[in-house]
């Protein structure tokens, strides 16, 4: 799986991973994936192949806090 990064709309960075079938226009689905406590969107890089091969576009998050999505601050919440 691929790593990707966005900025929010508070000039935060979130990370998140996408498949192969991401990329590509013809995909049979969408799944989403978020991570359970102390995880990271990266653990799905072995489901991520498998859907990969299956047609289906695999999105996984880095929840606020985990992973490479910074900490969580009482700045994070005033915007």
């Amino acid at each position: 799986m691929r790593e990707c990064k966005s900025v929010g709309p508070n000039l935060k960075t979130y990370f998140y991973y996408i498949n192969e079938a991401a990329t590509k226009p013809d995909v049979k689905g969408v799944i989403i994936l978020a991570h359970g406590i102390e995880g990271t969107g990266s653990v799905y890089d072995e489901i991520g192949e498998y859907l990969d091969s299956k047609g289906y576009a695999l999105y996984a998050i880095d929840e606020m806090g985990y992973g490479k999505t910074g900490k969580v601050t009482k700045e994070t919440y005033k915007n």
